[in-house]
């Protein structure tokens, strides 16, 4: 969940994110994940950003490790765009690894717009990405994890492509805020073989602390 300020450090200055969220499908299991993030300015447009993560899916994992770690490394370009907008680009790539399901590598492009009030600044965010397997490995899944008894399933990490739309806020300070966003993602597994493609809905709602000068 990609919950960030189009403001970013200026050259030699740096920003702190620690923040954390649950998303998933409706019906279906929850994913909990935290996230810290480094973001250091090249210049005063430009700034370069590193992510790690961790992630835990919820629900009936069949006795198998529902850990994964994910990691991320980037650049945004920003500036203003009005005097109530300020905006940027980014581009990243990055990857993850799970005990129980194998390793992945993506890339990631998007947009985002924040306002520039002094305490209360709301983030427009759009995010495109795609991913592929490497050395995956198939696991059981639980399709839902609410209601009647639901299916259990062997599934396999699939190429994905999607994207990613969120609304947030950025409230308090600019050098000590907190960071609310609600996100709604969309994104379409290709079939491989173990399973056939298909195409998922994701909401997510998520939250954290942001600490350095923007």
């Amino acid at each position: 969940m990609p919950i960030s300020t189009a403001q970013a450090p200026a050259r030699g200055e740096a920003d702190v994110q620690l923040d954390g969220n649950v998303s998933g499908e409706v019906l279906g299991p929850g994913i909990f994940a935290g996230n810290v993030r480094y973001r250091r300015g090249v210049s005063d447009k430009v700034a370069m950003t590193g992510d790690v993560g961790l992630m835990r899916v919820d629900g009936d994992n069949h006795g198998q490790n529902p850990y994964a770690g994910t990691g991320r490394v980037g650049v945004q370009v920003h500036g203003p765009s009005n005097d109530d907008l300020h905006a940027a680009a980014f581009v990243g790539a990055g990857g993850g690894y799970a005990p129980t399901a194998g390793g992945f590598a993506s890339v990631d492009v998007g947009g985002v717009l924040t306002g520039t009030n002094r305490y209360v600044r709301p983030i427009f965010l759009v995010d495109l990405y795609a991913s592929e397997p490497i050395g995956a490995r198939s696991f059981m899944a639980t399709g839902e994890s609410y209601g009647p008894p639901a299916d259990t399933d062997l599934v396999k990490l699939p190429r994905t492509v999607g994207f990613q739309g969120l609304f947030g806020f950025d409230l308090g300070p600019r050098d000590r805020s907190v960071m609310l966003g609600l996100a709604f993602a969309s994104l379409h597994t290709y079939a491989n073989d173990v399973q056939e493609a298909k195409t998922s809905t994701f909401f997510g709602l998520g939250g954290g602390f942001r600490f350095g000068a923007i």
